[in-house]
């Protein structure tokens, strides 16, 4: 599967526990959180995976474990991904 990279974009993965709530509609959370990823553009990606799980664990209480992993893809001006750890 090849993806298009969109400057500026962010690819969240994530289990279920970041967006399943107990007698909630899991589409309307996960609105939220596309909506919430919408807005932190630019923003540094720890500072949004920080938000992205404060802003879960608001509200009810949680049963299931949450695992988030956000990529933004960058390039160095060829197609190749940019390296940033050795």
């Amino acid at each position: 599967m090849a993806l298009r990279r969109i400057s500026g974009c962010v690819l969240a993965l994530y289990t279920d526990g970041l967006v399943e709530n107990p007698g909630t509609d899991i589409d309307h959370t996960t609105h939220d959180l596309a909506q919430h990823l919408a807005q932190a553009q630019g923003q540094d990606l720890d500072d949004i995976a920080d938000a992205l799980i404060r802003h879960a664990e608001r509200g009810v209480a949680r049963h299931d474990d949450i695992a988030l992993l956000l990529i933004r893809p960058t390039t160095n001006g060829s197609d190749a991904p940019q390296r940033t750890h050795p």
